[in-house]
């Protein structure tokens, strides 16, 4: 899980690995976002296997997820990875006060 407040963002780099754990090919890659009120995700449009996670208007959970097909022989197979995200409110930085309706005294 990776912590962000609410006014932060962070940028992600996937590898493919084989089942050796050496670099392997990929096809087709997306990045995706199970809450964008919470986090959105923007692939890095010259590496998709790169992307930005940005904290968004609403606290809480979001799982970010990668998608791609990984080449196998002449064909492809389906794999996915994904990163829990929390968002927590910031600092405090100002105060905002409301009145009510004014009433005789």
């Amino acid at each position: 899980m990776i912590p962000l407040k609410d006014t932060e963002q962070v940028e992600l780099t996937a590898q493919a690995l084989d089942a050796k754990g050496l670099p392997a090919p990929v096809e087709n890659a997306v990045w995706a976002s199970s809450d964008v009120e919470v986090a959105s995700v923007e692939a890095d449009a010259s590496d998709p296997l790169k992307a930005v996670v940005k904290a968004e208007n609403k606290l809480g959970s979001a799982r970010i997820t990668l998608n791609a097909d990984a080449r196998i022989g002449d064909g492809e197979v389906p794999i996915s990875g994904f990163l829990d995200v929390e968002v927590t409110g910031g600092e405090a930085v100002e105060f905002a006060i409301a009145a009510g309706t004014p009433t005789p005294q």
